[in-house]
């Protein structure tokens, strides 16, 4: 039997290059996957904050004053977007906050990460509680 006959019958392609051939192009096809990827991931960064929420346009964006309005006898901040989260305090009527996430939905309501004290302190607040840019 000959050299080129053993190499088919062990599954080798006839080829000598063919199996380098054929690893290039799968590495190729992986990069270009990869680049692909990466790609996707750095235009759909810009709509999300650290936190993986929406970032909002307009009054609700990220860094704009916002005040709490009705708050009777104060309203709370949650530490997470839950009413049954541990709540962290209660701030009055007037109350400067900057927004630090864009309005989320969860358990119900919709929720901003506000912070306060001068970006001391930070919790989240249903969305109601709040007036934009004030």
């Amino acid at each position: 039997m000959t050299v080129a006959k053993q190499s088919r019958a062990l599954g080798s392609p006839a080829h000598p290059s063919g199996g380098v051939d054929r690893v290039l192009g799968l590495g190729v096809a992986a990069l270009f996957l990869v680049v692909c990827g990466v790609l996707a991931f750095m235009s759909l960064a810009p709509l999300f904050s650290r936190d993986g929420s929406q970032q909002a346009e307009g009054p609700w964006a990220i860094g704009k004053p916002a005040t709490v309005v009705d708050a009777w006898a104060g309203v709370r901040v949650y530490e997470q977007p839950s009413s049954t989260s541990r709540t962290l305090g209660a701030l009055k009527t007037g109350e400067p906050l900057t927004i630090r996430s864009a309005p989320v939905q969860a358990w119900g309501a919709t929720w901003v990460l506000v912070s306060w004290d001068r970006g001391n302190l930070t919790g989240w607040m249903r969305q109601q509680s709040l007036e934009p840019g004030r």
